[in-house]
Formats: structure tokens, C-alpha cells, sequence
């Protein structure tokens, strides 16, 4: 049981790591908007988010959403006009 929980802890604390990387990378390039992505076959917490999409300064409503979570977030980019 304990080295499960401690697993559980290092993935997860690697997980908020890595997404708050994501999110700060993001705004370096001013984007503004993002969608949730993931596994659609997960638990309903995360299926309740996935393909949401949420402003990068919306904390609350981005990933992770609990232990284990394997969420995470796409950039919404305009598209170039066409040359």
C-alpha cells in the first residue's frame, strides 16, 4: 500500500509539473483559450471536461482533476489566412 501511494504522489506531482509547464508556455505565446484533452473511456470527472474548452486563466476548470489524472490541454489557435 505505501509504495503505491507514493507512486501515486510522484505521478501526480510530476502531472501538475508538466501541465503547469504547458500553461505558462502558453501564455508566452499569448494563447488565450484552451481544450481539455484525454482518454474518452476515463472516470466522468475527467470525461465532464474533455473537449470543454476554458480560458488559460480559468485555474479551476483545467487539469488535473484528481490522483492519477491523465488530462491535459491543447492550445485553440486561430487559423493563418489563407495566402
Amino acid at each position: 500500500y505505501e509504495r503505491y501511494r507514493l507512486g501515486m504522489i510522484v505521478r501526480t506531482e510530476m502531472g501538475l509539473a508538466s501541465e503547469a509547464g504547458i500553461r505558462e508556455l502558453y501564455r508566452d505565446v499569448d494563447v488565450t483559450e484552451v481544450e481539455v484533452i484525454g482518454d474518452p473511456n476515463t472516470d466522468s470527472l475527467c470525461t465532464s471536461h474533455i473537449g470543454h474548452k476554458y480560458p488559460i486563466a480559468d485555474e479551476d476548470n483545467l487539469p488535473l482533476y484528481h490522483p492519477h489524472c491523465f488530462c491535459s490541454l491543447r492550445p485553440i489557435v486561430e487559423k493563418l489566412p489563407e495566402e
